[in-house]
């Protein structure tokens, strides 16, 4: 069964969007095991609960966890590409590029064009893709 390039790019585009979920899921994941790696180390240091770093840690963990989180992944749509965009305050970087006529997905080589090389397609590696897959983009490099 094939797909008509219409459907084939609307699965690829509610693909892409759930691969920023999946982004932003493995930097909230990393960001309150950082937290609670800084707390652990601070009160193995001597560091009181009611320490400022302590609290600090603690406070910003718990926005994490309650949905208080600033940063988060996006889809740009450019001619021949969806690019995945990381949002922090008033900055972005990129992530990767998604072929919109195929799904294959690249490593950036910059913010305008990708690195030669497909590393995964977005609907054949999909479970892959979802267990490797990390906000940092080591799943990008070639092993």
């Amino acid at each position: 069964m094939f797909l008509s390039d219409t459907t084939f790019e609307a699965s690829t585009i509610t693909m892409a969007q759930e691969l920023c979920h999946v982004l932003k899921q493995s930097y909230k994941t990393w960001c309150i095991n950082s937290h609670e790696y800084s707390i652990k180390k601070l009160k193995k240091e001597g560091a009181s609960d009611d320490d400022f770093s302590v609290q600090h840690h603690k406070q910003r963990k718990n926005e994490i966890m309650e949905g208080i989180f600033p940063e988060y992944f996006t889809l740009e749509e450019a001619r021949r590409y969806y690019k995945v965009w990381r949002m922090e305050g008033n900055g972005r970087s990129i992530c990767c590029f998604i072929d919109k006529s195929t799904g294959d997905i690249y490593k950036p080589a910059g913010t305008k064009s990708p690195a030669k090389g497909i590393r995964y397609n977005i609907h054949r590696d999909w479970e892959t893709i979802k267990k490797r897959a990390d906000w940092a983009g080591k799943w990008l490099y070639l092993r």
